[in-house]
């Protein structure tokens, strides 16, 4: 399908007509995937990939931004940018894009296999000025991307990661060039039969902007069977190892990877996901399920 875009000043609250930014360039060719996020400069920065229906090119990532916070409409986008042909023989695509807040930096995490799947080869593409351009730079990960976050509190890039529980990479403070592998949290990579299926993280302003990460766990069949937490202050003195609350017992099973924010102002994060009961999910940061958001999903 198309990439469309919605504009709000309100928070969410409203949302103007939404437009279209970019269309497929044929019949068999499609997008999905999009990622966008607003950086320094009032920018608003959008990438996506593009896949075939039939075959006939690979999988390719796109970008565009917009200066003005977009406030343009459709005139403020800037022609696409093509990080990535279609005919390299590599299906590629972002994962999740994180401009600075403070600089004119852009990141953005993709991962890359052959046509078969096989060989993943995970990167970042970094720009200096505000994605007028861009560099790739390899990052040797291991497992499945799930996002990359920039943590304010020391100006260093996060890439999450999960397989058998959540792992991370760090970029060194302002330098997209140099990661090291920061590993996991408390709790010890997951061996045997259950594996981390999707996850969202978040560094907490109330703890030192210090990473906190959610994830779902999935049997050997791959159903999800819990959700949990973690968080670098867990180790603290006088903290447990595991939040009291997880891991939480689903009735359905998840549709959509976990998402931390915090919903009601009060200062603490939400963990808010769809579910196959066609139901958003909403659980406190104690574990308790949120009844006052919660809600089912329409049919049309």
């Amino acid at each position: 399908g198309d990439v469309w875009v919605g504009r709000s000043t309100d928070q969410g609250t409203t949302l103007t007509a939404p437009y279209i930014v970019a269309s497929p360039p044929g019949p068999n060719s499609y997008f999905q995937q999009p990622h966008i996020a607003h950086g320094f400069g009032d920018f608003v920065h959008l990438t996506w990939t593009i896949r075939s229906s039939d075959g006939s090119h690979d999988a390719a990532t796109r970008y565009t931004r917009a200066p003005g916070g977009a406030g343009g409409g459709l005139a403020s986008w800037e022609p696409v940018q093509e990080l990535t042909p279609t005919n390299d023989g590599f299906h590629d695509g972002p994962v999740g894009i994180a401009p600075s807040g403070i600089d004119n930096t852009v990141a953005i995490y993709y991962k890359r296999g052959n046509l078969s799947g096989l060989g993943l080869e995970p990167g970042v593409f970094a720009s200096s000025d505000q994605g007028a351009t861009f560099t790739k730079q390899v990052v040797n990960s291991e497992g499945i991307g799930d996002g990359i976050r920039r943590n304010p509190g020391n100006n260093q890039w996060y890439i999450g990661t999960y397989f058998q529980g959540p792992n991370f990479y760090n970029s060194a403070a302002g330098d997209l060039s140099v990661w090291t592998e920061k590993g996991t949290l408390n709790q010890e990579p997951r061996n045997g039969a259950n594996t981390a299926r999707a996850m969202d993280f978040a560094f907490d302003p109330s703890h030192g902007n210090r990473l906190a990460a959610v994830w779902i766990v999935a049997d050997s069949l791959g159903l999800p069977v819990r959700l949990d937490f973690d968080a670098e202050w867990l180790a603290d003195p006088g903290y447990p190892t595991t939040k009291p609350g997880f891991p939480v017992a689903l009735t359905a099973a998840p549709k959509s990877a976990p998402a931390v924010v915090d919903l009601d102002g009060d200062g603490d994060l939400e963990i808010i996901f769809a579910d196959t009961a066609n139901r958003i999910q909403v659980y406190d940061h104690d574990g308790t399920r949120s009844e006052e958001h919660t809600s089912e999903l329409q049919s049309h």
